[in-house]
């Protein structure tokens, strides 16, 4: 989570300096708004997480089945909200390097 906040500060710093963003789903959302961009961004986040933390801790499955269906979406999870860390941490790198080449910060 703080990967994506330091990602949508610099995106959103950088928008209001004139600069594009450079991932097309996050310039699109961008152009619809700034608040849709952070909202849709940390909903992201927050969605991985939550399922992760519901079907690991408070999922109480009672067949096979539900067992199963716990093995394979709490790994899942936790994977894809790591992978949305890490690439939220490498754009805001990225941001800062553009900001401060630009003699933003």
């Amino acid at each position: 989570m703080s990967a994506e906040f330091l990602n949508q500060y610099t995106t959103i710093l950088g928008w209001s300096h004139g600069f594009k963003e450079n991932d097309p789903t996050g310039r699109y959302l961008l152009s619809i708004g700034p608040l849709t961009e952070i909202a849709a961004s940390l909903l992201l986040a927050v969605f991985f997480l939550s399922t992760a933390s519901y079907f690991g801790l408070r999922f109480k499955p009672k067949g096979r089945r539900g067992t199963k269906l716990r093995a394979i979406l709490t790994p899942i999870s936790i994977v894809l909200a790591v992978l949305l860390g890490i690439s939220c941490l490498f754009a805001a790198i990225s941001d800062l390097q553009t900001l401060h080449g630009f003699g933003v910060i």
